[in-house]
């Protein structure tokens, strides 16, 4: 079975000279289902420019959220 965020990445490629640097994730046990915290960083290749981008829920899947909200980002800056 692949990989959710791999198949995501291949499916909505950031533009060119742009990568995902780093992520993270983390749920907080602040309510009974949990919040759950994704967040994504990319650089730009030429310039070093950095752009973050993250989403949290409460017990739902932030991956695609989250990543939508970089690309979103990153689009704009292109």
């Amino acid at each position: 079975m692949k990989d959710p965020i791999e198949t995501l990445q291949q499916q909505f490629a950031l533009p060119p000279n742009w990568n995902i640097v780093d992520t993270y994730h983390d749920v907080i046990d602040l309510v009974p289902a949990g919040l759950r915290l994704r967040g994504w960083i990319a650089r730009h290749n030429q310039t070093g420019e950095v752009v973050s981008a993250s989403a949290a829920g409460i017990s739902e899947n932030t991956d695609a959220r989250a990543y939508f909200e970089l690309l979103e980002r990153v689009s704009i800056l292109e």
